[in-house]
C-alpha cells in the first residue's frame, strides 16, 4: 500500500522474483548494519538489486521492547 498526496491509501503489488532478505532484530534506528550485511551479500554472490527495498514491520513497537523488533529487509534482485 502507500498514500498519496491526499493521504489516501492506494493498494499496490509487490513483483514477483528473486530477493535477497534479512531480519533486523533491534531498535529501528540501529538497522543500517543490515543493510549493509545484505547488500555485502548481494555483491559478493553476483547478485544486482534492483527496484524498491521494501521493509516489513513484524511486531508492534507500542507492545514490545526496543530490543526484540524485528525488522525483515527485502531487496529484489535482477
Amino acid at each position: 500500500m502507500r498514500i498519496n498526496r491526499k493521504n489516501e491509501i492506494k493498494s499496490g503489488e509487490i513483483p514477483a522474483g528473486k530477493r535477497a532478505v534479512c531480519l533486523h532484530v533491534g531498535p529501528y534506528n540501529k538497522v543500517e548494519p543490515a543493510y549493509h550485511t545484505l547488500m555485502q551479500w548481494i555483491k559478493e554472490n553476483g547478485h544486482t538489486p534492483a527496484g524498491v527495498v521494501y521493509e516489513f514491520y513484524l511486531n508492534d513497537p507500542s507492545e514490545t521492547p526496543e530490543n526484540e523488533l524485528q525488522t525483515r529487509i527485502v531487496f529484489p534482485l535482477i
